[in-house]
């Protein structure tokens, strides 16, 4: 029996967004479903890309995607709380650029929507195993 492939959703088609991307591509298990983006071209130049059909300028639209189990919030720093709430409600497991928020209330107040909500969050630090980041030593 095939297993179920992990439907995601990506909110936000910026530049991040091809960061993750390419590391869902490299998951067998896992299938891009749907995009949100508020600029139309990014949306349809990333939704060609991929192949994906559903796309949405509200990503309302896209939490409301049954098939769609995880999300990843690509957008502007100053734009993660709303999406990320919103997601988490939807019971749907969530990936967040960093900066989580803008603000450490605001990083509480998104630890404590996903801890009630029972899904998984996490942060994404692209360069936290990465050598050159290390903080050089005197």
């Amino acid at each position: 029996m095939e297993r179920r492939k992990l439907g995601i959703g990506i909110i936000g088609c910026g530049g991040i967004a091809q960061t993750h991307i390419s590391a869902y591509q490299l998951c067998p298990d896992v299938e891009i479903r749907a995009l949100a983006e508020i600029r139309p071209e990014a949306r349809e130049r990333v939704g060609r890309q991929l192949g994906v059909e559903r796309l949405y300028a509200d990503y309302r639209e896209l939490l409301a995607q049954p098939d769609v189990d995880a999300v990843s919030i690509c957008t502007p720093n100053a734009l993660h709380l709303e999406p990320f709430i919103a997601t988490v409600e939807r019971g749907k497991h969530v990936c967040v650029e960093k900066p989580m928020g803008i603000s450490v209330a605001e990083a509480q107040a998104m630890r404590r929507a996903a801890a009630r909500a029972g899904v998984i969050a996490c942060l994404g630090l692209p360069f936290a195993a990465c050598k050159k980041a290390e903080a050089p030593k005197s």
